[in-house]
């Protein structure tokens, strides 16, 4: 389906704010689909052979049930806004994603316009979206009896505009240093409280898949420049797009909003 065709369709059914079209998801979505049409080598979003990709998978926490005591450190599934890669969704729960028993690519993204990451869990504020994704992604290995070194391709990104990835945080909280700290830390608070099993877990599958995975934050406008390098006119539609994400983003934030309407 063409990027004007949705723009039709979403605009054709309703009254609604513009950031309801003009956001992350659908912009993460369009740039997905184009990479999943055409061939690009050795870049973030390069799609492996017989990869697929996914929008809003949840992803498997290795904190899902409480430790012996302490029954409020335990946390939910983890929400991705799109991965790419060699997986299953739905096969042990709603939109679980799991990979196959061949997978050798699991890449999961995270797409921003001005919005901080995601804080932490509710007993556990410090372990916020970096570290928890990061964790997820360990335990979806774990679980999926994947070991890191059998795949080839490992990798955590963030997406999001130039200026805010200039700001700085995002790229602090993607630092492996940081990360690490704040598992340990709540690797240590489940080990306390009866459960030396999210030990192993750390150390068998946490410090291989860290080892493994490549980390990084990526502008929205670098991305669509490396589009324009293979399909200046598809990706021309996209980067109209993505400043209308912008515009009406701003335009939110600064709370003077105006619908759709049709």
């Amino acid at each position: 389906m063409s990027l004007e065709r949705i723009q039709a369709m979403l605009q054709s059914c309703t009254a609604f704010p513009p950031t309801d079209l003009y956001n992350e998801t659908w912009l993460l979505r369009l740039i997905l689909d184009w990479f999943s049409r055409n061939k690009v080598d050795a870049y973030p979003l390069s799609f492996a052979a017989d990869a697929r990709w996914f929008a809003e998978a949840e992803l498997r926490s290795a904190f899902l049930h409480p430790p012996t005591s302490g029954a409020g450190l335990a946390e939910g599934w983890s929400h991705s806004d799109g991965a790419i890669g060699h997986f299953e969704i739905g096969k042990f729960h709603k939109f679980d994603l799991s990979l196959r028993e061949d997978a050798v690519q699991l890449v999961v993204l995270e797409g921003k316009m001005f919005a901080p990451l995601t804080r932490g869990v509710r007993h556990a504020p410090y372990f916020d979206q970096a570290a928890r994704t990061v964790g997820c992604i360990a335990e979806t290995l774990a679980h999926s009896k994947r070991q890191p070194a059998q795949m080839s391709h490992l990798g955590f990104y963030i997406l999001a505009p130039r200026k805010r990835v200039e700001e700085g945080d995002l790229t602090g909280h993607m630092k492996p240093s940081s990360i690490r700290d704040k598992v340990q830390r709540r690797v240590k608070e489940y080990v306390e409280a009866g459960d030396p099993s999210k030990q192993i877990w750390y150390v068998d599958w946490f410090e291989p898949t860290l080892d493994r995975l490549k980390l990084g934050v990526l502008t929205w406008e670098e991305v669509i420049g490396k589009m324009e390098q293979l399909d200046a006119l598809g990706a021309g539609s996209i980067r109209d797009f993505y400043k209308k994400c912008l515009f009406h983003n701003r335009q939110a934030i600064r709370g003077d909003e105006t619908p759709v309407t049709h």
